[in-house]
């Protein structure tokens, strides 16, 4: 699915979640994408909002662990925030939980939400 979101090609990830799929991304109500979603179609609000809010986005993931049903990816995300022209890079992990189906059942995403908000009020992100 990593390569699907790097080619923006959000049908195909919808492809692979179950018609009951969480898909939870905390965040402050500024980021537009965070929320917890339930369900195929309320999680494409999670893709456009990143497409309404970063350009040139780049999600590479290094390692997987995996233990049953269930996938957790550790990485790095990259992208400008339009409304700055700001590029954050930020650590990111993935958790998947997946049905009988190999469809994924519920996903959270974990990021530096701190440093897209520094990034969003013209502020140069910075991590420690």
């Amino acid at each position: 699915m990593c390569a699907t979101f790097g080619r923006g090609d959000v049908d195909a990830i919808l492809s692979h979640l179950a018609e009951n799929v969480s898909w939870e991304f905390e965040a402050p109500k500024a980021i537009g994408f965070g929320g917890i979603r339930r369900g195929r179609q309320e999680a494409v609000g999670f893709f456009t909002g990143i497409a309404e809010e970063h350009a040139e986005p780049v999600l590479k993931m290094s390692e997987f662990v995996a233990s049953g049903d269930v996938v957790a990816a550790f990485g790095r995300y990259e992208a400008t925030v339009k409304k700055t022209g700001i590029r954050v890079n930020t650590p990111v992990v993935h958790y998947f939980k997946f049905d009988q189906n190999g469809k994924v059942l519920r996903y959270q995403n974990l990021i530096n939400t701190g440093a897209f908000l520094e990034a969003a009020q013209g502020k140069v992100a910075t991590t420690v």
